[in-house]
């Protein structure tokens, strides 16, 4: 029991801690990833940066889908609340630092969704390749249709969509550039970072942290 009741806990921080780096901290702009800065902030905005988002669409599309993935998809044998907590944070990391190093034409970066796209790619690694679970190899081939969309088709992604219909005042950009028009995008490569992130992480836990090792289509003792 005590162990679910740290899993809801550690959902609901990570919950909070997006509505705050976005809406409660004074400055949220300070916790973007942006190029060429140099303070403390950069640095730990490799981390805050994925907690803090645009808008209200931006934030309740992320926050929804970290409350989907957290509950619903891990695999049976990796569903603990470390399996999460180590997922969501190695993808955060994966996601800025691959643009950081990766992509010279990226210059500021925020939003959850690269990281939420490595915690589906853990939880689909392990429940096929551990498991033996079919359903995983059905969630990998979803991931990868949705990347080939986010580089192909960026204007059929949600935020496009919901930015279109609801018109919404860009928060944090304004807060930058008062007079300035401004419209976020999905940043293709921010998805794919997270996703490889979260493959790298599921490949290391299952060969070296489980009690089976994992094998093709299924697990051996």
């Amino acid at each position: 029991m005590k162990y679910q009741i740290l899993n809801i806990v550690l959902l609901l921080a990570a919950a909070f801690a997006c509505i705050y780096c976005t809406y409660i901290y004074s400055s949220p702009s300070d916790l973007m990833w942006t190029r060429f800065d140099s303070d403390m902030l950069h640095w730990l905005s490799f981390l805050t940066a994925n907690f803090t988002h645009y808008n209200n669409v931006h934030l309740y599309e992320n926050v929804a889908g970290l409350f989907i993935i957290w509950l619903f998809f891990y695999s049976p044998n990796a569903n603990t609340y470390a399996d999460k907590t180590a997922s969501l944070l190695f993808s955060c990391f994966a996601v800025t630092v691959g643009i950081a190093f990766f992509n010279q034409s990226i210059g500021t970066y925020c939003g959850l969704s690269g990281a939420l796209h490595g915690m589906f790619a853990y939880a689909a690694i392990l429940r096929y390749f551990r498991d033996g679970d079919a359903k995983g190899i059905i969630l990998l081939i979803g991931l990868i249709i949705k990347l080939y969309i986010d580089f192909n088709w960026p204007e059929l992604t949600f935020n496009e969509l919901a930015q279109k219909v609801y018109g919404e005042t860009i928060t944090i950009e304004k807060q930058i550039n008062p007079d300035r028009d401004f419209a976020y995008s999905t940043c293709g490569e921010a998805h794919l970072f997270g996703a490889i992130g979260g493959s790298v992480l599921a490949v290391i836990r299952g060969l070296f942290f489980s009690k089976d090792r994992m094998i093709v289509g299924r697990s051996v003792r």
